[in-house]
């Protein structure tokens, strides 16, 4: 759909992170660690249907005025060079992260995530700031 329906964002950031490859890879591929690293995510538990896919629940905050929970599904696709997130969250709000890693010269390695969120027009105006 198109604007003023769906609001749709992309965000790519790039990281050096001072690892062999395969040390990211392994944090990459592991979604325990994932959701772990995150200080939002209260739980996240696999569907017992489709291991690829979750439903976690996070602790947000409204303007610092109280918290709230959250829960959404989680679909991960693995690949050789990173790993896809699908999430389906409230107010019609879709997000696609992609992470690759990519080495570099020494013990580094270069990840990069790859964000689009899309809302429908009930979450535009929190999704514009």
């Amino acid at each position: 759909m198109i604007w003023p329906l769906t609001l749709r964002r992309t965000v790519l950031l790039k990281k050096t992170i001072r690892a062999p490859i395969e040390t990211v890879l392994a944090l990459l591929h592991d979604p325990n660690e994932l959701f772990a690293s995150s200080p939002f995510v209260a739980t996240a538990t696999p569907d017992p249907d489709s291991p690829s896919s979750y439903t976690f629940t996070e602790t947000l905050s409204f303007a610092g005025l109280f918290a709230f929970h959250a829960t959404s599904k989680c679909h991960i696709d693995s690949f050789e060079d990173g790993v896809d997130y699908t999430v389906v969250a409230g107010f019609g709000t879709k997000l696609k992260v992609s992470y690759r890693a990519k080495p570099l010269e020494g013990e580094a390695t270069e990840v990069s995530e790859d964000s689009i969120v899309e809302a429908d027009e009930s979450a535009k105006d929190t999704l514009k700031q």
